[in-house]
């Protein structure tokens, strides 16, 4: 996927000093993809494969597991930081939990997060759909806006 070399530079920087800092307080993982498979078996969802632009997923029984990258926030992490609270502000009850950070296996920079693994059945869909439609979001299927 990769990231333009003009944005790189400053996001490769602050990408730089998170990793430092996940370091040095033990919640940096390196080979995330071959650790997390072998605790959790193969991914439902795998990055850059079914159609997939944003995380490789694992599940443990309750949770979800997801190495996400920052691709859809321009590669930005504090937009992507800033995603994960604004989701946890609107869905409280699927919240987000920043776990690790990480580079995946083509060298990009990703947030490993958790999330509780919400069965959703048509009914659920329909009260997410309206509760969406409430707040103000609207269905986009090819990202367009």
């Amino acid at each position: 996927m990769g990231r333009s070399k003009e944005a790189g530079n400053e996001h490769e920087a602050q990408e730089g000093k998170i990793a430092e800092y996940a370091k040095a307080k033990g919640v940096w993982v390196d080979n995330t993809y071959k650790k997390l498979s072998e605790k959790y078996g193969e991914p439902l969802s795998e990055l850059e494969k079914d159609g997939n632009q944003e995380a490789t997923v694992w599940y443990d029984g309750a949770n979800v597991k997801k190495a996400q990258n920052t691709y859809m926030y321009g590669f930005d992490l504090q937009y992507k930081l800033e995603g994960i609270t604004l989701h946890n502000f609107y869905f409280p009850e699927s919240a987000l939990r920043v776990v690790d950070f990480v580079i995946d296996k083509n060298g990009d920079f990703q947030v490993l997060i958790e999330q509780p693994f919400i069965n959703v059945t048509k009914s659920i869909l329909a009260k997410i759909n309206r509760y969406l439609s409430n707040i103000g979001f609207s269905k986009n299927f090819d990202n367009s806006q």
